[in-house]
């Protein structure tokens, strides 16, 4: 069995909300601010030094064709285009790849664009980069309490550095997700129910993944009627509800904007790997598809030997998961490392696992000693991976 259930402490006697600002979480925000900067001059240099793909560059501009390929244009590209067309327009009318995208982050770009003047790129930079900010400093002292300061500022670290993290300073959602999932944990391990509930709604709004987080919580009010023979505290089941209230929610957006409530899952048919939770039901079909009868690619879409190899990278460290941390964050990771890898071909894969926060926590444990040796080659492929993504080059 995993490790016993940490059960969340009493109210700290730190002030409510965040906690007052330490020497350690000062530093890692002022870090933060520089990997954040570091990236963007990064992607300055990229466009200006290197050649971009241009089959790629043109093919994006089809959510924007008033606009001219400049470097603005270039951080439109991929996801991007989606969330700010949404934006920008709305959901269009059927099923389109666009559908697939959930509304909370197409709607907060609306919402923040009215007041940079309708510039929604502008908008969806800082939701992302200040999103991704607060998720660092919630995810500190959700580890903070969990340990101590010295693992949450590695930990951290491990974040800042893992290969993908350049995603929470473009228009993209993984900002905005980590921000959500971890400052949920951390309230939930201070029994400070108020915001647990609100972040309970807007989780499944955020991503195709968000429903998923309800599962570490339905996790631990089993064990909690296992071990006690009752429920001890309905809050945690009025959670449940929150989570089932903001997936309602979803579902009646898609409805009204589209005309079916399930044209979100309809639409992930029209990507390659043909997303969907049947493929969860014939896992020997998955298996010969994705290891045995395709040829590998470095990282192409479906056949990324990079995708793979983080896949089982995840799975040794869900082992440690499995041992040293609790039920809730074992389940956590669980469910979003497995069930998106098991449902698809790994498109994506490396970018989906960077909001599985426990990962960084057993790195943390591991690694205390000598963490740069993890931190600095990931580093470096992040910064391979953020030049080839600016020059429109496949990533995730």
């Amino acid at each position: 069995m995993p490790a016993a259930i940490l059960y969340p402490a009493e109210q700290s006697s730190m002030p409510s909300g965040l906690e007052a600002m330490d020497a350690e979480l000062k530093k890692l925000i002022t870090i933060t601010v520089i990997v954040k900067l570091t990236i963007f001059i990064l992607i300055i240099s990229s466009y200006f030094l290197l050649a971009s793909n241009m089959y790629y560059n043109n093919a994006h501009y089809g959510f924007f064709p008033h606009q001219n390929p400049d470097f603005f244009s270039m951080l439109k590209s991929w996801d991007a285009g989606h969330y700010l067309s949404l934006a920008e327009n709305g959901y269009p009318d059927g099923v389109t790849e666009s559908t697939a995208f959930y509304p909370l982050y197409p709607l907060l770009i609306r919402t923040v664009g009215s007041l940079f003047l309708g510039n929604f790129l502008a908008a969806g930079l800082l939701i992302s980069n200040l999103c991704s900010l607060l998720a660092i400093v919630y995810f500190y002292l959700l580890v903070k309490k969990l340990y101590n300061d010295t693992v949450a500022f590695t930990a951290s670290l491990f974040m800042l550095s893992f290969v993908t993290f350049f995603y929470t300073s473009l228009v993209y959602s993984e900002g905005l997700f980590l921000l959500l999932v971890t400052a949920f944990f951390y309230y939930f391990y201070e029994k400070n129910f108020s915001p647990c509930l609100f972040l309970s709604v807007l989780i499944p709004l955020a991503r195709p993944t968000g429903i998923l987080v309800a599962l570490p919580l339905f996790g631990y009010l089993v064990a909690e009627i296992w071990k006690s023979r009752k429920v001890d505290d309905l809050k945690n089941g009025i959670l449940l509800l929150g989570f089932i209230t903001g997936f309602s929610l979803y579902l009646g957006t898609m409805n009204y904007c589209t005309g079916s409530f399930f044209s979100g899952f309809d639409a992930e048919y029209l990507f390659f790997p043909h997303n969907s939770l049947n493929n969860l039901l014939q896992p020997v079909s998955w298996f010969q598809g994705n290891f045995l009868n395709i040829q590998y690619s470095f990282n192409g879409y479906t056949t990324s030997i990079l995708n793979r190899v983080f896949f089982g990278f995840f799975l040794i460290l869900l082992y440690f998961i499995y041992k040293h941390l609790d039920t809730m964050l074992f389940l956590y990771s669980l469910a979003l490392g497995l069930i998106p890898a098991l449902s698809d071909s790994f498109m994506s894969y490396i970018r989906f696992i960077l909001v599985i926060f426990p990962i960084f926590i057993v790195l943390a444990l591991r690694f205390q000693k000598n963490p740069y040796l993890i931190i600095i080659p990931s580093a470096m492929v992040q910064v391979l991976l953020l030049t080839a993504h600016t020059l429109n080059y496949w990533v995730a």
